[in-house]
């Protein structure tokens, strides 16, 4: 019996593709709470299991039965954590989306756990009375995110690459972090491509 592989923020399926391109199988879950998103992802992925459920209330438990996780893929909402929002107030909601990785890491720990969000997620902080980032408090939520994961076990290391650079359409730059507790060394793939040439 194979282990899983589960896509937490499961959109049109691009990261599932990678997923599938990478390690040669398809994602064995999918979750996310819209409809649309999940018709997309079963479209591009018949063969996956797809829950339409709210993230922070799937039990994950029930669907792993006991089987070892080797991967989960998690890319929360981000826009409530990018610099794009500009001074508009942020969504509390869309801001804690990270915890609902680490409740399933702590129920079901995954061997290893891939972040992807935007680059700010890392001044994740509280929020004043009018949803605007507090300045001095910048950071906070995001060190005791970080924190939480290393107390289940994890070994973190998270870095800013921009997709361009190893192949893909788009030159954003982008927060990426590893959480793995199956005792391998993190490795980082090399840049295959170069914007100079």
């Amino acid at each position: 019996m194979e282990d899983l592989i589960i896509d937490c923020f499961a959109g049109g399926g691009g990261a599932s593709v990678g997923i599938e391109m990478a390690l040669g199988r398809p994602v064995d879950i999918a979750i996310n709470h819209d409809p649309d998103a999940i018709l997309m992802h079963k479209t591009n992925h018949p063969t996956t299991l797809h829950l339409t459920e709210d993230i922070f209330k799937v039990d994950l438990q029930k669907y792993v039965k006991g089987r070892k996780v080797s991967l989960m893929w998690a890319s929360p909402d981000c826009t409530s954590h990018s610099k794009a929002k500009g001074g508009q107030p942020r969504k509390k909601g869309l801001r804690i989306l990270p915890w609902a990785v680490y409740k399933h890491a702590k129920a079901i720990l995954p061997e290893v756990i891939i972040m992807e969000n935007v680059e700010e997620i890392q001044q994740w902080g509280p929020l004043d009375e009018k949803g605007h980032p507090i300045p001095e408090r910048k950071g906070e939520d995001y060190k005791k995110f970080i924190t939480a994961m290393k107390s289940l076990g994890y070994t973190f290391d998270c870095r800013e690459l921009i997709a361009a650079d190893y192949g893909a359409p788009t030159t954003r730059k982008r927060w990426y972090a590893i959480f793995r507790r199956d005792g391998k060394e993190i490795r980082w793939p090399v840049q295959t491509h170069s914007k100079d040439g």
